[in-house]
């Protein structure tokens, strides 16, 4: 075996697969700050949702073409997904009880509530589709990944051989491809999912809701996937949705570099500028 090949076939993917578990990991310093405060602030959920749906997609993926390497990199970005959308559950649910608190007790005056008294504030109604999502997507993705899962690893067969150096390969047959195909959809969306406040971000002009380190990892993980997907198995579902990461995530990466994150004093600066202006167009001239 030459030296390219092993660097191909065993090196790569090795170091592949632990920045996997770094890149999937790489929120915890948001989700413990998240912990300490007992705010869910400006985290946004949806990636750990997708995180969680494509490592699910992966590990199972990775069983199925008798690749360790995805396998047991993805298993541990699973946990880590796992820890994210629980803890996040937690303090969401403490933050809505007290956004329904203080709505039914509007004298308390720790949020702002609608002057009509009948709608739902705009905090609380989002915090309850951010725990509706989380909740959500324990139940949906497992069942959804689990049937996929029956289906295709009982129309393969006992194909997986501990002893067979040689891989299944992708597409082999009907079932590699289903399954291949929509890890691939969920490879995207994870590395898409991001891009879901870039709105916001455009108008506020603050990236705070995306977070630095997951889109960084993400953006070196994915380079380094898409190079071992070509040079070694020659596999689309691990080339294709890894060469869009890296597009999707080179986006996150400008984007932040545009609009940076605001400090807290900052924040407080902008506020103020707010309340003056605010005053100053109530005075009477």
């Amino acid at each position: 075996m030459s030296a390219s090949q092993v660097i191909v076939d065993y090196i790569c993917p090795a170091v592949g697969s632990v920045l996997s578990t770094i890149m999937a990991g790489s929120p915890l310093i948001a989700v413990r700050e998240m912990q300490r405060t007992n705010q869910v602030g400006e985290i946004n959920p949806f990636p750990f949702c997708a995180l969680y749906n494509m490592t699910l997609a992966f590990t199972l993926y990775g069983f199925l073409i008798d690749n360790i390497f995805i396998s047991v990199a993805n298993f541990l970005g699973m946990a880590f997904s796992l820890y994210f959308i629980g803890h996040t559950i937690v303090v969401t649910s403490s933050n809505l009880t007290v956004a329904r608190l203080n709505a039914e007790q509007p004298a308390l005056g720790l949020i702002d509530v609608p002057k009509d008294g009948d709608k739902i504030p705009n905090d609380e109604a989002k915090l309850e589709r951010q725990l509706e999502m989380l909740v959500n997507t324990l139940w949906v993705v497992t069942l959804f990944w689990g049937t996929v899962g029956i289906i295709c690893f009982n129309g393969l067969g006992p194909t997986l051989n501990p002893g067979n150096q040689e891989a299944v390969g992708p597409f082999a047959n009907a079932e590699t491809l289903i399954f291949g195909v929509l890890t691939i959809i969920s490879t995207i969306i994870f590395f898409a999912s991001p891009l879901s406040t870039i709105k916001k971000v455009v108008e506020t002009k603050d990236s705070s809701s995306i977070d630095p380190p997951l889109v960084i990892c993400a953006l070196v993980n994915c380079t380094l996937w898409t190079i071992y997907g070509i040079a070694g198995p020659s596999d689309p579902v691990v080339y294709g949705p890894n060469a869009t990461g890296m597009f999707l995530q080179s986006i996150n990466l400008l984007v932040m570099f545009i609009y940076p994150k605001k400090t807290a004093m900052a924040e407080r600066e902008d506020s103020v500028e707010v309340t003056n202006s605010g005053s100053k167009a109530g005075q009477s001239p």
